[in-house]
């Protein structure tokens, strides 16, 4: 399973994350800081495979998101607001994302969230 993560900036949660996810097996960190290589390994993924979790740093990353809707079916998309605006966030709810987090509560709910998918997709995986 791939857990691809998209962030321009330093955050301290992605280490959090890093680490719970690889208490997994199979599970392959990729982290990328441009949208052509995003593009890239999210070509590269199969569907119900992959597991993105986005850092929206400005407008300009949510205007890409949108434009890449279509590629997150089967896809468990986690986004993360690093800026505070309304319109962005309603526009970030409207991309169905599994989970959307901000500065305030993304501490422990986002690398709990992403563990609690690994979880679930492990079991559906063995069953």
């Amino acid at each position: 399973m791939n857990i691809i993560i998209y962030n321009t900036r330093y955050h301290p949660v992605i280490q959090v994350i890093k680490t719970r996810a690889l208490k997994f097996t199979n599970c392959m960190i990729i982290q990328v800081t441009d949208y052509k290589p995003f593009k890239k390994k999210l070509s590269a993924c199969f569907a119900g495979e992959c597991i993105i979790i986005f850092f929206v740093t400005r407008e300009k990353d949510i205007v890409f998101l949108e434009s890449m809707e279509k590629n997150f079916v089967d896809i468990k998309l986690l986004i993360h607001l690093d800026i505070e605006d309304a319109t962005i966030a309603s526009r970030a709810y409207a991309l169905s994302p599994r989970l959307v987090t901000d500065n305030d509560s993304c501490k422990d709910l986002l690398p709990s969230a992403l563990e609690g998918i690994i979880k679930h997709l492990k079991r559906q995986t063995y069953k």
